[in-house]
């Protein structure tokens, strides 16, 4: 073999092998010193206790931890596709079934990070009106504003854009009876694909931003009589291109077909969300509570596979915005019963709880692959279960 090569030759008489190489340190990939300033101020408007006015102003910075060094880690994974062609139906590859060139390349040694990289973070501005009605009863209302901003991507950046072309399909099962996949030139086929990590600002001209905005009504009220509850209604909206502002892998920026319908109902997106709990003290000091919750399913978009294989292979795309289907609506209730017991050595409480009491199943997660997995359910909420506990 070449001498110059990190390739072995051979593992016995079939797999080629990586022999390894050394790699210098790397120091000073990325850093960021960042302030980041929280204000707050609650006003009685009457000045008797009862009707708070509050204002909050946040803004949290990403935690960055390990994954930029492991993105550039020259270390790191190195691999490639190849068409293979079962020439003898034994289900097995064997040498020369394979193209005789990949029709793609991804190696960690060239990913990079842009030395202007800037930490992304959240603003967060929150409005809100609290009122005792009377003694241990209050209610109040929250608006919430939230902003994922300076947004950080992996983006491919060893093969343009303009190296893709346009394709539309002729598909009844789709919105508008068609859909449009990108093809990658012949000459791009099997080029290395590598990233870099940056701030894109914008995304196809769109500002590169997440926001959240909710009204919360709650309803308090404080232990007594033996007894407490709390609830409240939020109705929110989630739009933007992912769902984590910390992922910088998020598959935006690796294609054109990538960016499809990219922008829409992120995944915590959850138009109405009510929740009600509560607990009493029965005879004999028993505590007996029970936590209901209501919520919207996420939301899901459907996608198809081309029809035929483009030059970089079968691509799947998808044909709607994130939000225009959405999974069941998830509703649960919870319970527990239990008493503490004095002893010399302290308290012990015994617990008997129920998650999931009325024993809901709603899909959690399917497949929405016309033609393929559309409708294939993958995960449901689990079941009912009982649990004893003792807490000492």
């Amino acid at each position: 073999g070449n001498p110059d090569s990190p390739w072995c030759p051979v593992i016995g008489d079939r797999y080629p092998a990586y022999c390894g190489s050394d790699y210098a340190a790397v120091d000073d990939i990325a850093g960021f010193f960042n302030v980041a300033p929280r204000a707050g101020l609650i006003y009685d408007l009457r000045g008797d206790g009862q009707t708070a006015i509050k204002v909050n102003y946040s803004r949290y910075y990403t935690q960055i931890g390990n994954w930029i060094a492991n993105f550039t880690n020259p270390n790191g994974y190195i691999y490639q596709y190849w068409y293979w062609d079962d020439d003898n139906g034994n289900n097995a590859w064997d040498p020369g079934e394979q193209a005789s060139d990949p029709y793609a390349t991804y190696t960690a040694t060239a990913n990079a990070v842009d030395p202007g990289l800037t930490n992304p973070y959240t603003d967060e501005f929150v409005f809100g009106v609290d009122h005792e009605l009377i003694e241990n009863l209050g209610i109040g209302v929250n608006y919430t504003y939230r902003k994922d901003k300076n947004l950080a991507e992996d983006i491919l950046y060893t093969i343009p854009w303009d190296a893709y072309r346009p394709r539309t399909f002729q598909d009844d099962s789709v919105p508008g009876g068609s859909f449009v996949a990108y093809e990658l030139d012949e000459e791009w086929v099997g080029h290395p694909s590598s990233w870099i990590i940056t701030n894109p600002g914008t995304i196809d001209g769109e500002k590169f931003e997440n926001q959240y905005q909710s009204v919360t009504f709650k309803a308090i009220k404080r232990m007594s009589d033996n007894w407490q509850m709390l609830g409240s209604y939020t109705y929110s909206r989630t739009l933007g291109w992912r769902t984590d502002a910390a992922d910088f892998a998020s598959g935006l920026g690796d294609s054109p077909n990538d960016n499809l319908f990219a922008y829409g109902r992120t995944f915590y997106d959850r138009p109405h969300l009510l929740k009600i709990s509560g607990s009493v003290i029965l005879p004999l000091d028993i505590s007996m509570g029970a936590f209901f919750r209501f919520q919207s399913g996420q939301p899901a978009r459907r996608s198809i596979e081309t029809p035929e294989r483009l030059n970089q292979g079968w691509v799947t795309v998808p044909v709607e915005e994130t939000g225009s289907e959405r999974y069941p609506n998830v509703f649960t209730v919870d319970f527990r019963i239990g008493k503490i017991f004095q002893i010399p050595l302290g308290n012990i409480e015994a617990m008997f709880d129920v998650f999931n009491l009325t024993n809901g199943n709603p899909i959690t997660d399917q497949g929405w692959t016309i033609y393929d997995s559309l409708g294939t359910v993958e995960e449901i909420l689990p079941p009912r279960i009982a649990r004893i506990g003792v807490k000492w």
